[in-house]
């Protein structure tokens, strides 16, 4: 109970500092969102990549699981559920339309090319 109560005090005496503090982090982290939205989409339109040399095709929901799971943590924090989503829906239509410009381009993995080549 005096743990709680050092607590509110510390909280009472340095109510100002802590709220300085707050507003800083949240001011960092939504210029930091918006400053890196280019790396962040590259990083999305990697892990789609990687998704769906994995899965094939036909398995968006599934994809998209894999991809937000692959996600690094810190992305997970300042990015919602939604966002993330978006951008992978951005990145896939991306790849689609990549994938309808060249016919010849496939995302086989240089092993998997090699088999092919065997059969």
């Amino acid at each position: 109970m005096s743990i709680l109560l050092f607590l509110w005090g510390l909280l009472l005496a340095h109510w100002s500092d802590i709220l300085v503090v707050v507003v800083f982090v949240a001011a960092m982290i939504i210029l930091w969102k918006k400053g890196n939205k280019i790396l962040v989409k590259k990083i999305v339109k990697a892990l789609v990549i990687k998704a769906e040399k994995q899965l094939g095709s036909k398995t968006g929901p599934l994809k998209k699981e894999v991809v937000y799971d692959m996600l690094p943590w810190l992305l997970k924090i300042i990015l919602t559920r939604e966002d993330v989503s978006g951008l992978i829906d951005q990145a896939a239509a991306w790849l689609k339309k990549k994938m309808d410009e060249n016919p010849d381009m496939n995302l086989l993995t240089y092993e998997d090319e090699r088999k092919a080549g065997k059969k």
